[in-house]
């Protein structure tokens, strides 16, 4: 049924941060707290929005998966400079 179709544009929209995250974020940094972000979106999606709403040095660490996969020594060792762990979701980590 899907034959000799032609695209005939695209579309696409972004979903902006709520205003309260953005005072958040500003409020953490000035009282010296990291903020991190943790979401379900795809790497390069969850990184673009840290660099543009919480810094340009944005890190991503491991996809939820791997991340489950870590030992705690390798996650300790990761831990202090990622910002963004993206594809997460509470089914994905092994941790307890």
């Amino acid at each position: 049924m899907e034959n000799d179709m032609v695209v005939l544009g695209l579309a696409g929209m972004m979903d902006p941060p709520r205003p309260e995250a953005i005072d958040a974020i500003r409020v953490c940094k000035q009282v010296h707290i990291k903020p991190v972000m943790i979401t379900g979106d795809h790497k390069l999606t969850a990184v673009a929005i840290a660099r543009r709403w919480d810094s340009p040095g944005g890190r991503a660490g491991p996809h939820g998966e791997e991340l489950g996969k870590l030992s705690d020594e390798a996650f300790a060792a990761i831990v202090q400079t990622v910002t963004v762990y993206a594809r997460v979701s509470p089914w994905t980590s092994s941790r307890s």
